[in-house]
């Protein structure tokens, strides 16, 4: 994802420097919306550090992207921590 690919570096950084952060993988899935926004936020499994880097990619931005017949396109993110 190189339009959000420092965003999201910044935010884990930030997430992992929080007290009970976890290495544990998990997924974000969102849709971006014909204006760049994040919308639709979901994560899975429900850990601090997903939680906290979901509430950060609400605040992304990303370039408008390719014209998707249902809309808002959607973006799986799978998160791998290593320390």
């Amino acid at each position: 994802y190189p339009a959000i690919g420092s965003s999201i570096a910044s935010a884990m950084q930030a997430c992992m420097a929080e007290p009970y952060a976890s290495i544990e993988k998990f997924t974000v899935v969102a849709d971006i919306s014909k204006d760049g926004q994040f919308t639709r936020i979901a994560y899975a499994p429900e850990t601090n550090t997903a939680a906290c880097l979901a509430t950060a990619v609400a605040a992304f931005k990303a370039p408008p992207p390719p014209k998707y017949e249902l809309g808002a396109f959607p973006i799986v993110m799978n998160i791998s921590n290593v320390p």
